[in-house]
Order: structure tokens, then C-alpha cells, then sequence
């Protein structure tokens, strides 16, 4: 049975699954470029699949200057990590500046790039710059401060500052993606833990990261933002009115594109609460059925038919990363297509189907797919 799913899975109250595939960089030399293997026991300095097709992609050089001392606790890190930059591509070049030894270099500089702050990576491309901090490169430990003790690194997050600066260069043209408010969806708002938690913080975070811009966005007024290339609609709760939906349709006809995640919404008779959204999206060739998707062969010990893991992934450019993955979809519900075109991007084995009677789920009780079932896979 279809599910939905997309480049960040959405699974139960929206939990966000970050994949990052790792590779090695091909064995061949060409002109600059030159292998480095990288031995560390976790591959700390292996780049992405991501950050590798960014910079294999490269027209034109990028310069990059590092502001730091090699006394700097980061430094030995952002050393190693740009030297595989200069691997990968040869249209990268770095050059280390130290403000300690190099005083007067380090002023022309500063003043030609404007930094102003000290531990500080500068990528620059034509006339456009880029800066990421230290405080962006690391995050930082400062719970020794009580016993007089210096703060400790806890986790070294350059490669991604690095990409996206590199990213947001060659790439000026920034997309804009809304996630609708006012129904009970998902928050973008920083997550504050707990099992009822509907952050999505992290994906907020990964999109400016890929160099597109998030903000919120309430339909009350019956437009959506003229600006808005991608409208996210997150688990929403409650329903949309009819002028939220004609806002909904009128960005469609233009051209605009949206990423939909609906739970279900169950009441306790069993019957699945509609959003609205459903009915307009079935105009559009996308049937959300009301039901649950179970698959008994795919199913984890303690837990209940709704959970289900899935690892055979098609290939697709959405679910690159994936091979080798179980992802778990909590409470899910089928997907059917209408018409156009669709692409599978997520399904059960032959054994799992849409569960209807959803009072019998609700309750524990065991079922088996009848007519009233969607067949799966």
C-alpha cells in the first residue's frame, strides 16, 4: 500500500528523519585533484553524497579564507574537512590566515571581506561573500564553567555550515517555503522534547541549510504570500475553511508547489475526522484513503498493526540515502492516484493493505483485509 512520503519522512505526530549517505571520494587523480582516505573510526572527514554533487558541480572558483590560529580548539577540524573540499573539486582554494603571526594580512583582509569577528571562515565567489563562525561551526559544551573549567566542543557541524554557505553562492535565487498555521499543524518553532512533541525545527533548519527560506503563514486572509514558491501544510488537526482552500487551489493554478502530510484523525467511534484538505486534494488526483495501513510481515515486536517498517525503497532522487534504512511509519494512511502522473516512492510488501474498520484498531482487536480494505502493495 502507498504512503506518503517525501525527502524528510513524516511519520505518527511528524517525526523528522535526517539521512545523510557517506562516501568516499573516487580513486583517480586529475590535474589538483588528489585522494585523501579518511581513517578515522567514524569517518568524521568522509564529505556527504550532497556536499560531493554540490562541488562536483562547480563552474567557477570559490575562494575560501580562514581566520584562525591553529591553536583554536577547531582548528585541526576545519583543516582536514577543507582539504577534502580541495579533493573533491579543484575549483575550491583555501588559505589559512593567522591573525596572531600574520597581523597585517590578517587587517587587509578582514577589511577587504569585512570580518569583524575573530575564528572566522570567509567563502567568497565573484562579489558575493559568505561567512560562518565558530559558533556555527561547533556546538559547545559550557556546563564545566561552574568548576572554572573552559567550554568543550560536543559537536563539530562544519561540513554543513561549509555547503550551504557554498551553496547559497552559486545558488542566489532562494526558494521560499510557508508552513501553514492556525489548524493545529506541526511548528517550526524550536522542538521542546517530550512524546507530544509536532516540532519541525529540525527540518526548518535543514531547508535554510539547503539555502531556501522558511516563515509561517496563516491562510485567514484568503491569499497565500506572493513570494511563496512551496506551501507545507504539517498534521494539521482541525479544518480548513472554503477561502483557505480556493487560496489553496488559486496558488496551484499558478504554478505554485506543496508538500501535504496528513495524519489520521480518528474519533473514538472509529471514524476518520476530515480536514477538508482531502476533498481538495482528490480534485487534484490525489486520494487520501480513510484508513490505516498495516502490514503484518512488516511489523515490530510491542508494537501495534499501525506501525509498520519499511527498508526497499525505489530509486528515486527523494529517497537517495535511504538504501540500507529501516524507516518506521506510525498510523499512516494509504495513497491512490487519479489520473496524471505519480511516482511510488514508499510501499508495503504484498501482505499489507488499508485497514478500514478503524474502530477494530482502536480497540486492538485482530483483523484481516475484506472488501471494504484497500489491497495493498
Amino acid at each position: 500500500m502507498r504512503k506518503q512520503a517525501v525527502r524528510y519522512t513524516i511519520s505518527g505526530v511528524v517525526a523528522v528523519v535526517l539521512v545523510i549517505a557517506l562516501t568516499i571520494m573516487a580513486n583517480w587523480l586529475a590535474g589538483r585533484r588528489y585522494v585523501r582516505a579518511d581513517w578515522t573510526s567514524t569517518q568524521l572527514y568522509t564529505l556527504s553524497g550532497k556536499t560531493e554533487n554540490i562541488l562536483s558541480d562547480l563552474g567557477e572558483e570559490i575562494r575560501v579564507i580562514v581566520f584562525m590560529t591553529p591553536a583554536t580548539s577547531m582548528y585541526d577540524q576545519v583543516h582536514e574537512l577543507l582539504e577534502r573540499y580541495k579533493a573533491a573539486s579543484d575549483k575550491i582554494t583555501v588559505e589559512f590566515i593567522d591573525p596572531d603571526k600574520e597581523p597585517l594580512k590578517t587587517r587587509q583582509l578582514a577589511e577587504q571581506f569585512g570580518v569583524q569577528v575573530a575564528d572566522t571562515v570567509v567563502f567568497a565567489f565573484g562579489d558575493r561573500t559568505k561567512y560562518v563562525t565558530s559558533d556555527q561551526m561547533a556546538e559547545m559544551d559550557y556546563s564545566g564553567a561552574q568548576y572554572g573549567q573552559g567550554p568543550t566542543m560536543r559537536a563539530f557541524k562544519g561540513e554543513e555550515q561549509f555547503t550551504s554557505a557554498i551553496l547559497s553562492l552559486v545558488a542566489p535565487d532562494v526558494p521560499r517555503v510557508y508552513f501553514v498555521t492556525g489548524h493545529g499543524e506541526a511548528s517550526t518553532a524550536a522542538a521542546t522534547g517530550g512524546t507530544g512533541d509536532r516540532g519541525l525545527s529540525v527540518l526548518a533548519d535543514a531547508l535554510k541549510r539547503d539555502n531556501m527560506d522558511t516563515n509561517d503563514v496563516s491562510l485567514l486572509s484568503g491569499e497565500v504570500p506572493e513570494d511563496a514558491d512551496v506551501i507545507a501544510i504539517i498534521g494539521p488537526t482541525r479544518a480548513y475553511t472554503e477561502a483557505e482552500i480556493a487560496a489553496l487551489g488559486a496558488f496551484l493554478d499558478q504554478g505554485g508547489r506543496m508538500l501535504v502530510g496528513l495524519d489520521p484523525l480518528i474519533d473514538t467511534d472509529g471514524t476518520m475526522r476530515s480536514t477538508r484538505l482531502e476533498a481538495f486534494l482528490a480534485g487534484r488526483g490525489v486520494i487520501v484513503h480513510d484508513d490505516l495501513v498495516v502490514d503484518p510481515s512488516r511489523r515490530l515486536p510491542f508494537y501495534d498493526l499501525s506501525a509498520v517498517y519499511l527498508e526497499d525503497f525505489p530509486s528515486h532522487p527523494i529517497t537517495q540515502g535511504l538504501e540500507g534504512f529501516a524507516v518506521l511509519f506510525t498510523v499512516a494512511r494509504s495513497l491512490a492516484a487519479d489520473g496524471g502522473s505519480a511516482a511510488v516512492l514508499v510501499q508495503t510488501s504484498d501482505e499489507g493493505w488499508g485497514e478500514t474498520n478503524l474502530g477494530m484498531l482502536l480497540r486492538g482487536e485482530p483483523v484481516a483485509v475484506d472488501d471494504d480494505d484497500h489491497p495493498g502493495p
